[in-house]
């Protein structure tokens, strides 16, 4: 169990995977672009894939997105767009990865 404190006040209690469910707002999915890309174009594409996500920021070529939880059920659309050569191309995708928060995110 793992308590969490804030301004000298207990806020939370519980396990950690509770924890992220409950304060985390989803996965985290982290692209990096190639010089010159169209990061509205690409974020389009992830919209497209997966309603729910949305823009959290970028980073030099990273660009960061947030998958809520709850979306997971179309986790496999926006795989075979990431997978597709021709479509990372076109987006400008040189990588990307996709993790779940950690407990210094929550």
């Amino acid at each position: 169990r793992i308590a969490i404190i804030g301004e000298g006040r207990l806020r939370a209690i519980g396990g950690a995977l509770a924890l992220k469910r409950r304060f985390a707002h989803g996965y985290l999915l982290v692209v990096v672009v190639a010089d010159g890309c169209d990061s509205s174009r690409l974020t389009a594409a992830v919209t497209s894939a997966v309603p729910a996500a949305y823009f959290v920021g970028c980073r030099g070529r990273e660009l960061s997105y947030t998958l809520p939880f709850d979306s997971r059920g179309h986790f496999a659309k926006l795989f075979e767009l990431l997978q597709d050569d021709e479509a990372r191309c076109s987006l400008g995708v040189e990588t990307y990865g996709l993790s779940a928060p950690t407990m210094e995110e929550v």
